[in-house]
């Protein structure tokens, strides 16, 4: 399993492109909380979208939004500090790993094929190549 770290300063570009290639498919995110040790699982559902908002820099968070039995259903993962993907070798077992204040979230997806490493590398270096423009 390939293990690829995303750094913070290309989370917005990360989750924009995650969410417009992995829209509306099959995913199951687990949550777990260090302060209690509960893991919560939800269903099955569809991913509806994963946006960073980092503007209030002393609250950063990370929005994730699926879609439930014709619901939706929004979790906030407050002040995040790393995100994670991991890329299996077999199909359906990719999955990505949110840190934040006291939770661990994972978000698997279901049923999916390989999500392709070289594509989340180019993301991280239009994201550099767009930032340095920028400056």
């Amino acid at each position: 399993m390939s293990e690829i770290n995303i750094p913070p300063r290309v989370w917005k570009e990360f989750f924009d492109t995650f969410s417009e290639r992995h829209a509306g498919w099959l995913v199951q995110v687990e949550t777990h909380d260090s302060q209690t040790g509960e893991t919560v699982a939800l269903q099955i559902a569809s991913l509806h979208s994963i946006e960073s908002d980092l503007l209030d820099e002393k609250n950063p968070r990370i929005d994730l939004t699926v879609l439930c039995e014709s619901k939706e259903l929004k979790q906030i993962l407050f002040k995040p500090s790393q995100v994670t993907l991991y890329i299996s070798e077999q199909d359906g077992e990719d999955s990505l790993r949110i840190s934040s204040l006291n939770t661990e979230t994972t978000i698997r997806i279901r049923g999916a094929r390989r999500v392709n490493a070289l594509d989340v590398h180019k993301i991280l270096k239009v994201a550099d190549s767009v930032r340095d423009e920028a400056a």
